[in-house]
Parts: C-alpha cells; sequence; structure tokens
C-alpha cells in the first residue's frame, strides 16, 4: 500500500512563459541576468541584519502512534516519515536568503517553507520540516542548502521548478514518484508522507495573455490531475472516478487556506512592510519564509471551517491541541465538516483559484495605439534608386537594427517583472516584423510594409540574437553600450554578406542605431569610461565602418533617451529595480543625478556635431540622419496625479508594447519631417504621419531645405 498525506494551497507566484517548459523559462532568466548584468562591484548588497521572525516553540512533544497509524485521519505530528513537496520558484525559494536581486536566482531550499530542512528550529530556521524533527527526528525528505531541482543531493523530495504553472504538476508528480521509488532509506508502501503542493501564481500573472489555458477551470482540471494521478499511485488496481480523495482511509488532501486573506502589513511609517520579501519585491526572504511555515502549520492543527485565512507578524506558533492531537482532516473535523469534499465539490472561481497578496500580481493589460493609416501609398521608384537623398518608403529593400535591450524588445509583451527577460524581437519599434499595421502591431517595418511588401530584414516572434530565425537582422544585444556597436556591426555585415534574399550592393538598406542608455548608467560608478566624448568616439568609429563597408545604407541615429525620467515611476518594485538597473539615475535632484541630466544632454550635442560635420554625406549611396524625437520626450502625467507608466514593461524601465508603438510612430514621423523642423518629443495624441504631397523622399540633411553642411 501506498500512502500519502496531501495539502494543496492556491496561492501566487513567480511568472509563467507560455510555450516553454519551466527549465527553460528560468534557464533563460538566469541566463541573461548573468550576461547583461551589472558588474559585480556595482551589484547593490544590502547591509542590514536580516529580519528573522521572533518565535517561541513551547509544545509538549506528542510521542508517534504506539503502532503505524492505518488511517489519514488519524496522524499525529511524529507519525510523518516523509516530506516533500510540488510548486514553483517560491517553494524552491528563489531569493530567500539573497541580499541583493541577482542572488534571487539562488534557489535557497534548506529554507523553504514546506520543506526546507537547513538546521533546526531551536537555531531559529523555521520551517516546517524543521517543526516536525521536533516530534520526529528521523523524519526525511526534506531539502537543504542551494541548488536546483535536478540536483537530488540537494532538493531530495522538493521538486519544485522556478516558472511553473498548474500544467506543470503532472510532470513534477511523476518526479515525485520517480523518486520516492528509488530511495532505499524510505519505505514507499508504508511510510506516512505529507506533501505540500503550492501553485497558482504563475497562472495568474499568464492569465491576460492567455484567457483560455488560465482559467479558473483550467486550473482546477491542472490541479485535479496531479492530484488524481497521487491517488492513483496509492493503489495500482483503483481507478480515479469522481475526483474524491477520501475514498479511503491511507489518502486525504486538505486546503490550508492561511493565504487567502493575507495582505502586506504596514510598516508604521507611512508604507508596506518589505521586509517579507526578496530584493526583488516578489520572492520571499527568509522571514517571509518563516511566517508561510509558521501559518501552515497552524492551519493544520486548526479544524476544517476553523483555519485561519491570514497570517500577521503577531501570530505565535501553536501547539496541537490536549483534546485532539491528531492532524486535522475533512473527515476527522466535526460534524458540519464531515461530509465536505475538498476537491469534488470546488467552487473553482472561490476556494480553488484564489487571488492572494494581490499587490505581488501583475496583470497587465496590453496597451495598443489606436491609430489610422490613411495614406495614399507612394510606388516604388520606376527604377533603383542611384542616390540615398532620393529615396521614397517604396524604395526600402531591407531593414536592420543595432543597440541594446529596447531594440531587443525585452519586456515589450511582458504581463509581469519576470517575462522582462524575454526579447519580444518581433514587437520592436525599429525591426520588429510581427503582425501588420491592420492588425494593430504598430512598427517601423511594419508602415514600410505598406509601402514595399517585400521589405526583408524585420525581427519576428521571441528569442535571442543567436536565434538568427528569431532575429534577423536585429542584432542589437540587452546590455549594449556604445563601445559593443562595433562588434554589432560586423555581426550585421556578416550577416548582409551572407543571406540569400538580398542583393547586397544594390538592395537599399534602412539601419537603426539606439543606443547610450547604458553608457548612462553606468556613468556614475565609471565617470571617465562614459564620458560625451567617449561615447561619441564609439558610435563615431561604428559610423565610420560602416560609411566604408555597406553600400546604399539610410542610418538612423536615434537620440538616446533621459533615463533621468525613470524616478517618476516609484513604488517597491520600480524603486528596486532602477537601482539595480541605473541607479545612478535614481538620486533625483542629487549632484549625481544633475550631472547625469548634463550628461544626457551633451551625448545628444555630441551626436549632432557629429553628423553634421558632413563626413557621412560624401558620396550618394551612404547618409546619416539623427532622429531626435527622444531628445524632449517625459513621461506624461495620468491624468489622476501620477505618471503614465503605460508605456513601459512591468520592470519600469523597459518599453511596453504601447511604448514600442509610439517610439515607432515617432520614428516614422521623424524620417518625412526636414532636418532642421523634426520634432524632438512624442505625445500620445501624435498621429501616424504622410509623406508630403510636394516631397516624397526621405528627409536627409542634404536634401532637406533648410540645412547645408
Amino acid at each position: 500500500m501506498k500512502l500519502f498525506f496531501v495539502f494543496i494551497l492556491s496561492i501566487v507566484s513567480a511568472s509563467g512563459f507560455e510555450n516553454e517548459s519551466p527549465e527553460e523559462r528560468w534557464e533563460r532568466y538566469v541566463q541573461v541576468l548573468r550576461e547583461y548584468g551589472p558588474d559585480e562591484k556595482n551589484i547593490m548588497v544590502s547591509n542590514d541584519t536580516p529580519r528573522l521572525l521572533q518565535y517561541k516553540f513551547e509544545c509538549d512533544i506528542l510521542a508517534p502512534s504506539a503502532t503505524k497509524p492505518d488511517s489519514v485521519h488519524k496522524l499525529r505530528p511524529a507519525d510523518i516519515d516523509i516530506v516533500a513537496a510540488l510548486g514553483d520558484s517560491l517553494t524552491a525559494a528563489n531569493g530567500a536568503g539573497a541580499s541583493n536581486p541577482f542572488q534571487v536566482l539562488i534557489e535557497y531550499r534548506g529554507l523553504s517553507w514546506s520543506i526546507g530542512g537547513d538546521n533546526t528550529l531551536e537555531d531559529g530556521t523555521l520551517t516546517l520540516s524543521n517543526i516536525l524533527k521536533m516530534y520526529n527526528p528521523n523524519v526525511k525528505g526534506w531539502s537543504i542548502e542551494t541548488g536546483p531541482a535536478d540536483n537530488h543531493n540537494i532538493s531530495r523530495l522538493n521538486v519544485a521548478v522556478p516558472g511553473s504553472t498548474s500544467i506543470d504538476m503532472l510532470e513534477q508528480v511523476e518526479t515525485l514518484i520517480q523518486g520516492l521509488k528509488t530511495v532505499k532509506t524510505l519505505d514507499y508502501d508504508n511510510d506516512w508522507k505529507l506533501v505540500t503542493l503550492f501553485i497558482g501564481g504563475n497562472d495568474l500573472c499568464a492569465y491576460c495573455r492567455d484567457n483560455d489555458s488560465y482559467s479558473a477551470e483550467q486550473y482546477a482540471t491542472n490541479v485535479k490531475a496531479a492530484l488524481d494521478l497521487m491517488h492513483v499511485e496509492r493503489s495500482l488496481e483503483m481507478l480515479v472516478e469522481d475526483g474524491r480523495y477520501d475514498t479511503r482511509d491511507d489518502f486525504t488532501v486538505v486546503i490550508q487556506p492561511f493565504f487567502e486573506e493575507t495582505y502586506i502589513p504596514p510598516d508604521g511609517e507611512g508604507g508596506w512592510d518589505g521586509s517579507m520579501f526578496a530584493p526583488d519585491c516578489f520572492h520571499f526572504s527568509e522571514y517571509g519564509h518563516q511566517g508561510c511555515a509558521m501559518s501552515l502549520w497552524n492551519n493544520m492543527i486548526e479544524r476544517v471551517g476553523e483555519k485561519r485565512k491570514a497570517w500577521l507578524p503577531e501570530d505565535k506558533l501553536e501547539c496541537p491541541s490536549e483534546d485532539f492531537e491528531y492532524f486535522y482532516t475533512y473527515k476527522n473535523s466535526n460534524e458540519t465538516e464531515q461530509n465536505m469534499d475538498p476537491i469534488g465539490d470546488l467552487d473553482p472561481i472561490g476556494q480553488a483559484y484564489v487571488v492572494t497578496m494581490p499587490s505581488l500580481t501583475l496583470l497587465l493589460t496590453v496597451m495598443r495605439i489606436q491609430h489610422k493609416f490613411d495614406c495614399e501609398i507612394i510606388p516604388r521608384s520606376t527604377t533603383r534608386p542611384t542616390s540615398v537623398h532620393e529615396l521614397t518608403p517604396g524604395d526600402i529593400d531591407i531593414v536592420a537594427a543595432l543597440g541594446d535591450s529596447i531594440t531587443a524588445g525585452n519586456g515589450a509583451g511582458a504581463s509581469n517583472p519576470i517575462q522582462v527577460i524575454r526579447e519580444y524581437r518581433g514587437l520592436s519599434w525599429s525591426i520588429g516584423g510581427d503582425g501588420t499595421m491592420k492588425d494593430e502591431t504598430l512598427t517601423l517595418p511594419n508602415i514600410l510594409k505598406q509601402y514595399n511588401p517585400e521589405v526583408n530584414g524585420w525581427s519576428v516572434g521571441i528569442g535571442q540574437i543567436e536565434d538568427y530565425n528569431i532575429s534577423r537582422l536585429n542584432v542589437a544585444e540587452p546590455g549594449g553600450k556604445s563601445k559593443d556597436l562595433m562588434d554589432q556591426t560586423q555581426n550585421l555585415i556578416e550577416r548582409l554578406k551572407h543571406v540569400d534574399w538580398l542583393d547586397y550592393d544594390n538592395d537599399w538598406k534602412m539601419v537603426t542605431i539606439f543606443i547610450g542608455a547604458n553608457d548612462l548608467c553606468a556613468y556614475c560608478h565609471e565617470p571617465e569610461e562614459y564620458t560625451a566624448e567617449n561615447y561619441a568616439k564609439n558610435v563615431e568609429e561604428t559610423l565610420d565602418y560602416m560609411h566604408e563597408e555597406i553600400p546604399r545604407t539610410f542610418v538612423n541615429l536615434a537620440q538616446t533617451v533621459m533615463v533621468t525620467e525613470i524616478n517618476k515611476l516609484d513604488g517597491c518594485f520600480c524603486d528596486l529595480l532602477h537601482r539595480f538597473s541605473c541607479d545612478c539615475a535614481k538620486a533625483k535632484y542629487s549632484d549625481d543625478w544633475r550631472e547625469l541630466l548634463n550628461l544626457t544632454n551633451a551625448y545628444h550635442r555630441a551626436l549632432e556635431t557629429l553628423v553634421e560635420s558632413g563626413k557621412y554625406d560624401t558620396h550618394d549611396n551612404f547618409t546619416v540622419v539623427i532622429q531626435p524625437f527622444f531628445e524632449e520626450t517625459r513621461i506624461p502625467p495620468d491624468g489622476e496625479g501620477g505618471w503614465d507608466d503605460s508605456f513601459f514593461a512591468p520592470d519600469c524601465f523597459h518599453f511596453s508594447e504601447y511604448g514600442h508603438q509610439e517610439s515607432a510612430k515617432s520614428l516614422w514621423n521623424n524620417l518625412i519631417e526636414p532636418v532642421g523642423q523634426k520634432r524632438t518629443a512624442w505625445h500620445p495624441d501624435d498621429i501616424v504621419e504622410c509623406p508630403s504631397e510636394d516631397f516624397e523622399y526621405f528627409y536627409t540633411y542634404k536634401n532637406s531645405p533648410e540645412i547645408t553642411t
């Protein structure tokens, strides 16, 4: 006989990625943060002593049953032989011991609230496993130290995988069963097992992008499938009938509801207590894990129907009742609850799919510009133009782009902060080619497709630069600085020369360069390296190389953004991420902040001086034009006394799809405005302009009416 005792908790968690396995999701998170994160010396490390729960364990130790119980409804704490857990990054304990955002990558499994076994309760490490050790020092299965799920010496029977959603629970159950059957130190048939299942946050975080896959009904179906498999595994001859898990005395499921009405408490200073969270303001700190462990334990010894639905810092570690020394189940609770079925009678919109800790869950509605494209389609030139100063929109054959994470599209389609690591290259403002203008996917290539459906080079879908079928001629790399432009240019030239769908010498190419934000964000750490002079020098070397190597090219040189604007976006998560990704810009009105504001303007003027020198207008098959629409762009007010954050991804730094659309619209408008008359800021109420009837070419320094070079 195989014996299981299962708890199910419904809660929000970390974020999900559709169409990828949990391992792939998390591995990409790890890869991006490691590859593009700040240097180690710039990582913020908290010097504060971590807050830990102040508790006392004053319970009388109940002895185990005289003989091994034959009913799951008569289990004492000391009767538990094995602990196990399924779930996502909260059960994997990402960030539980972290002192900076990068350490949230580390899975502190030994500190996990439901399954961690580091140290002991007496040493101050409060986990469910350590409480159980007080009653049965030989309990097994708890995870230790730090490491991923596939390091079995660390994870043991903690099979939780960061990024998991409810659909992944069936696979985790299979992994758990395999582990239980192969561990020689346990008796698979006779040991009593306590399994904690904790899932749902990633489903919630993905819901707004896929309502069907992450509906309450689908969530309940996925959890039921996982529980059914555990239920079946206890007896090979038994078939699951209707999802009821109290049909025999060797298996039960109990919902522990302590998260249902849990909210972040105030800090006593007019804000909210962030001590329960890791440095990413999303995962739990060790203090948070301790609070969860205490609350789970307390729920276990409370009757069904009388279980507390919230945990509070002032809660204490309760003891089993002298009158009832067993863990409570639906069957052994009072008469009113005795006939309740925990899953079969569950309302999937209520108890089974509870949105808890709403401030942890970022469910963002994807905004798109309500635009109209009413332009008359100017036909391609009857013969291929021989001058870059006589290019109509339909004459562009190839698009390409260089830059950083903005051009890579990081977070453009994200619904939560973790998804910002995804490169939504198909939505990128200057180079994305997903959808069409009719689908309201506004990007520069999609506008150009209106004039030339055969234009090529645009990136598609989601993926990194190494995936050529995704990135194509979008060679932008997250974390890129001006000093990286030369490498990107060489990559671009190699791609241009080796694809069979373009004519390298004769096709007209439009290349957009957008760089500088990461230089600015690093300035206060290395001011001598990130001066305006060095910035302009790096860009100049790149343009010189292009001028020499790439024929028939129109280069858009977009001025960099005002990174100091991020101060308008505040809140726990925004503040933390800003200090982590651009701390130089965060100290508003400080000397560093003012210096950075001046430096941004110096970057703008340095590029103007470079391009207006005329060195890139020495022949008619190459030119560079500065597109200045970002120079004076500011975050607009939201009409409610705050600032409109709809232009930004959930990390309050990268652009949302809406932000990409606004950038694409403004770039297009700059292209058809004369040099000297180009708008230097974009506004939400701007429209997609049309080329002038009197002048159908893209404007350059040479063909603009009011500029001489």
